[in-house]
């Protein structure tokens, strides 16, 4: 498995499609660091003062992503049950696996971290076989903060009991870090 993704980076490097990022113009939703190649900001400090330095995150160089950005990538939709359980909606979004490898990753797993600093773990597997989106769009419009944004991971829905409840938890809310191993 692991070789058909370094296949695809080999070909998007043969097509000069792997260049550094251009600088996000509007507010940057999500930021990207870890085993990346394509980067648009210099290293960020643990402890410096910002949400991400603030949960003890640090970085030598990350990818950062605005809505338009965001946009710009091939989009998904997962039709789901809200976190509350309670209403079905529908979440879009890029795919995981697209954002971490636009950037030349070649992950065995990423971390993703939401602005409360809850930590889930995904494994390569899970985003091949489970084929999560990074969602920001819930119906239609778009997530706020306050809405589970401004990105959700969202898996698509599964029947097997023991799958949902290994995944339930990496449905991570509020995402602002991802940090690619």
């Amino acid at each position: 498995m692991r070789l058909g993704y370094l296949a695809v980076l080999c070909a998007l490097v043969a097509h000069g499609s792997l260049a550094d990022l251009a600088a996000p113009s509007g507010r940057v939703l999500i930021t990207v660091s870890g085993s990346i190649i394509s980067t648009n900001r210099g290293a960020l400090e643990a402890g410096t003062p910002s949400l991400i330095g603030f949960l003890d995150t640090g970085f030598e160089a990350a990818a950062e992503f605005d809505q338009e950005m965001q946009d710009a990538m091939p989009q998904s939709e997962v039709t789901s049950l809200a976190p509350t359980g309670q209403t079905q909606v529908t979440y879009a979004g890029p795919r995981l696996m697209d954002v971490v490898t636009r950037l030349g990753a070649v992950p065995q797993s990423v971390s993703v971290m939401a602005a409360d600093g809850y930590l889930a773990e995904i494994s390569v597997e899970e985003m091949t076989i489970h084929t999560p989106i990074l969602a920001t769009r819930m119906d239609g419009r778009l997530m706020g903060l306050g809405i589970h944004g401004p990105e959700m991971v969202v898996f698509p829905p599964t029947w097997d009991a023991d799958i949902y409840e290994g995944l339930r938890s990496k449905q991570v809310w509020a995402v602002i870090h991802i940090s690619v191993d």
